[in-house]
């Protein structure tokens, strides 16, 4: 018999493959040709020798599965998420095997699957959610697992949305703009070459929590059977290590220092690593086991630690919650651009409409002009987030725009300066000064309006002591 080289005596000492063998599912002389990446996938978890023995794949389908189609496989079996029917709380094999991307992360997540178990949504609800709804309802838990007061979670919006195209297509833009510069370099050798380099780089850091987790990370992003292909950019995640080394190993591009972009990098590899060890404010949990992202959020978070530090990296975030956050700010911008259009009254009685209309909104708040501007207010939300939205009528949109109607503005001093200068005010000055009797003034009135033009201290005077100013 001819000498075994190292490949096939490690193929024929692999339990996995033994068991194949002795159960007639696979021929030494098949067993000595597998590849090492068809072995790791039959010895992967022992899901796929599970499934083997009960008959519901054969070997030779198992090494023509796809890479997404083996993870799935391989984590839903880890998770106990399969059966033989489904049901409540699991999914078929055949399910299973075509989980997409955005799935096989909804499933992926312990707090989802913990709110199928406890009957908060049902299984279907979880494969239907897309991005901006798997990140909403998983902040919101995290929040109230945190002990931090949450508003109650909203009944899940099972519209399609494009939200998860939006968001994906910025971080696979990124990837392909990457792959643009650098992918000379990684061709052939060239990724097994940089993605040493990247690991030497990391693994020779200083030992610290956050630097050992980075290093866990690496060695498991690098190995070989750790897969993902963002499917936009056809970029996987190990190239898109590769990349991120190159992109802050280059001079020309990166902005700031490399030791500031790897102390960045490092950041995002320990986010990845123990992304759910961490609360919603940041702070790490006491366990010792990792609890690592998902693939998607995985290949994400490296295109946002870029962010900043290479001009091709870009990651837009358009989420219901951060429309909420902007609302606020366009809400106060277009109430300023009203009043400011205001505050510059041609007559007497233009500049008493105007302070009368500044103390109800300090009385009122915004709600006194909110009919105005809720137009203006409307088209700004969906130009920016228009891709949550299916037009100006969606009620999720109106909805939205209809809360800025509670709120204030502060600073209501800002509008004196303009309003001083104004023609109106003048004509308001002469008329109380006429109505006060003309050139019977008080010594002290009279030195006052006589001065009240020679400076601002002078006008602030003049105008505080006869009730010319407006009040906030």
């Amino acid at each position: 018999m001819p000498q075994l080289t190292e490949n096939q005596r490690l193929n024929l000492e692999c339990s996995a493959v033994v068991a194949c063998i002795e159960g007639g599912t696979l021929t030494v002389e098949q067993a000595l040709n597998l590849t090492e990446e068809q072995l790791s996938r039959l010895w992967f978890h022992g899901a796929f020798l599970q499934y083997i023995r009960d008959g519901v794949i054969t070997v030779t389908e198992v090494l023509n599965l796809t890479e997404n189609q083996a993870l799935n496989i391989s984590l839903m079996f880890r998770l106990h998420m399969i059966g033989e029917e489904g049901g409540a709380h699991t999914i078929t094999f055949e399910r299973a095997l075509n989980l997409d991307n955005m799935q096989r992360c909804s499933l992926g997540d312990d707090i989802i699957r913990n709110l199928i178990r406890d009957n908060v949504i049902t299984i279907e609800e979880a494969l239907d959610l897309d991005f901006a709804q798997y990140i909403h309802l998983v902040t919101i838990h995290r929040r109230i697992d945190a002990g931090i007061p949450t508003a109650p979670v909203p009944v899940i919006n099972h519209r399609q949305s494009t939200h998860n195209t939006a968001v994906h297509q910025s971080t696979s833009e990124s990837a392909t703009q990457l792959m643009q510069h650098y992918s000379t370099q990684i061709d052939g050798s060239g990724l097994a070459n940089t993605l040493q380099l990247l690991k030497d780089c990391i693994l020779k850091l200083d030992e610290s929590q956050k630097n050992d987790a980075a290093k866990r990370c690496i060695d498991r992003l690098t190995k070989p059977n750790y897969v993902h292909m963002d499917p936009s950019s056809g970029v996987s995640t190990r190239r898109l290590l590769a990349l991120t080394f190159l992109a802050i190993s280059d001079d020309t591009q990166r902005m700031g220092s490399f030791e500031d972009a790897l102390e960045q990098l490092v950041e995002g590899l320990y986010e990845i690593q123990r992304g759910y060890n961490l609360n919603i404010v940041g702070v790490a949990d006491d366990r010792a086991e990792d609890r690592s992202i998902c693939s998607v959020g995985t290949f994400n978070k490296l295109i946002e630690k870029l962010q900043g530090i290479h001009p091709a990296c870009e990651t837009r975030f358009m989420t219901p919650a951060t429309a909420g956050l902007k609302l606020p700010i366009v809400v106060r911008e277009e109430a300023r651009n009203y009043l400011l259009q205001r505050a510059n009254p041609r007559s007497a009685a233009e500049f008493s409409a105007f302070t009368r209309l500044i103390t109800a909104i300090e009385q009122d708040g915004l709600a006194v002009i909110y009919n105005d501007i809720e137009p203006r207010i409307t088209e700004r939300m969906l130009a920016e987030f228009g891709c949550l939205y299916t037009g100006q009528t969606d009620p999720q949109l109106t909805a939205l725009v209809e809360a800025g109607r509670v709120l204030s503005l502060e600073d209501l001093e800002q509008f004196q300066q303009p309003l001083q200068g104004s023609e109106g005010y003048q004509q308001y000055c002469s008329n109380i000064l006429r109505s006060r009797g003309g050139l019977f003034f008080s010594g002290e009135q009279e030195r006052l309006s006589a001065a009240r033009h020679d400076s601002t201290a002078d006008q602030e005077a003049y105008d505080q002591q006869y009730g010319l100013v407006l009040r906030s």
